[in-house]
């Protein structure tokens, strides 16, 4: 059984049964989301999200306005067009309103376009103080059972921010894509879970979201505007590298999709998907690893290391991307890719990398890596040593000597019996693998600690840890 909606009411309303918002197919392309924004939040300053829906009327037919219970009244927010291009025979327009929190860490929103009620729902900020939750999940909306049964269990937990580590909608994060299969399933309730238009959502690029599709697709793009849907829907911390437009082509090279992005997006893209944002005591980085990027370019370490020696003033220190440099999968073993940046990890105290791309769920002992020093440490798949810290437990010794590397990719569909790596030989750091069920990260921080378990649909523990500050 699925969650109940959570209720929208004020005495100084009148009642509103949400028809409206789930029979809007002339209004919405894709119905109001919460997102991050491009406000980078730091302690003491005023706290923001960001609401984005994508819809065929324009910026001045719409009004929007949140409930304020402090001062008991609607409060009207400003309307901006973020951009607007060619959507089925007409034009989209991706619109935004700025909802900023002061006290109130929920409120009632709602749209109106020409005067009349469309949406309403309520928007639950990630609470700016030690005690928050996140839920963590990738490889998620492709049609399955199990992304449906994933969206239900992360409603159900409460989680005051979802983050999505890649692979978002599938085969080729298509926009479209989206409206066939993340929105239903994520952004309810009829036939899904009011879960993206009341709860924040973080998502890091997965190769699935910026493929150029095949020609066995069954989905193709109708139009430039139809692909790389990940930078038409997610409005995120404004905060990312910036290489020049020279720079950016040689790093992409002949790599098809960095060219196609370059040119459908623009060089800022590189900014748009790799971004540090702030919430409480934790600094979350989240990166792009897909073969565009080539994270040995001394400019994007350089704002690697820039970004993480400002989360040294945090408890905790975390780290998002899709493709994992340590991992048990037949396929995807050898992709060592982001091994290059372990070393920078370490330097600045991340506690833990979470991944994707796998599809299954797999924790290492913590780590740490040297990149050998000889031509084979500075090649793109690079050779180095692994020291795992044997002692660390997460029950008596809470405090990791390394990096914990965590592939949490069973948000939709699973791997084949015969290739799943519980039937493989894995390296002899590799702690816990769940392979045969989908499930999702949960991370519930209090004042001086973290706890980190890996729940499947059905709500069992599968996996858990604490780490201690």
């Amino acid at each position: 059984m699925k969650a109940a909606s959570p209720a929208v009411s004020s005495p100084a309303t009148p009642a509103f049964n949400g028809n409206l918002s789930e029979d809007s197919s002339g209004v919405f392309v894709l119905k109001p989301m919460l997102q991050w924004g491009g406000k980078s939040n730091r302690k003491g300053r005023k706290q923001s999200l960001s609401l984005v829906w994508l819809s065929f009327a324009g910026r001045k037919r719409w009004s929007v306005s949140i409930w304020s219970r402090n001062r008991d009244e609607w409060l009207p927010l400003r309307v901006r067009e973020v951009d607007s291009f060619a959507w089925e025979g007409s034009v989209c327009h991706r619109l935004e309103a700025l909802i900023e929190f002061e006290t109130d860490a929920d409120v009632a929103y709602r749209l109106e376009i020409d005067g009349a009620r469309v949406f309403e729902s309520h928007a639950k900020f990630p609470i700016g103080v030690s005690k928050q939750r996140v839920v963590l999940f990738g490889d998620f909306a492709d049609g399955t059972a199990g992304s449906s049964d994933i969206a239900e269990c992360a409603l159900g937990l409460a989680p005051d921010m979802v983050l999505v580590s890649g692979d978002i909608v599938y085969k080729s994060g298509l926009l479209r894509e989206y409206k066939m299969h993340y929105e239903p399933v994520f952004n309810g309730p009829s036939s899904g879970v009011p879960l993206a238009r009341t709860t924040v959502v973080v998502a890091a690029a997965g190769n699935h979201d910026v493929r150029l599709p095949k020609d066995a697709d069954k989905v193709k793009p109708v139009s430039d505007e139809d692909a790389f849907g990940f930078f038409r829907i997610f409005r995120q911390a404004n905060n990312g590298p910036r290489l020049s437009a020279s720079g950016l082509r040689d790093m992409i090279g002949e790599n098809a999709e960095g060219r196609e992005l370059l040119r459908c997006i623009g060089p800022d893209f590189v900014r748009r998907s790799n971004f540090a944002l702030y919430q409480g005591d934790v600094q979350w980085t989240i990166l792009d690893a897909n073969k565009y990027m080539d994270w040995r370019e001394p400019e994007l370490q350089k704002w690697l290391r820039t970004t993480l020696s400002r989360g040294r003033k945090y408890k905790w220190r975390f780290v998002s991307f899709h493709q994992p440099g340590f991992n048990g999968d037949a396929k995807y073993r050898s992709d060592r890719r982001m091994r290059v940046l372990a070393p920078i990890f370490e330097e600045f105290g991340v506690q833990v990398v979470f991944s994707g791309h796998c599809h299954f769920y797999q924790r290492h002992r913590p780590i740490k890596y040297r990149l050998n020093d000889d031509a084979t440490g500075r090649k793109r798949n690079p050779h180095g040593a692994v020291t795992v810290d044997e002692q660390f437990d997460g029950m008596t010794n809470c405090q990791p000597q390394g990096v914990i590397y965590i592939v949490s990719g069973a948000g939709g569909s699973l791997q084949e019996p015969d290739v799943r790596p519980s039937s493989l030989e894995q390296e002899s750091y590799s702690l816990k693998v769940c392979d045969d069920r989908n499930s999702l990260t949960v991370l519930d921080f209090e004042e001086d600690s973290v706890t980190v378990r890996q729940m499947t649909t059905d709500g069992q523990v599968i996996d858990r840890f604490t780490l201690r500050a």
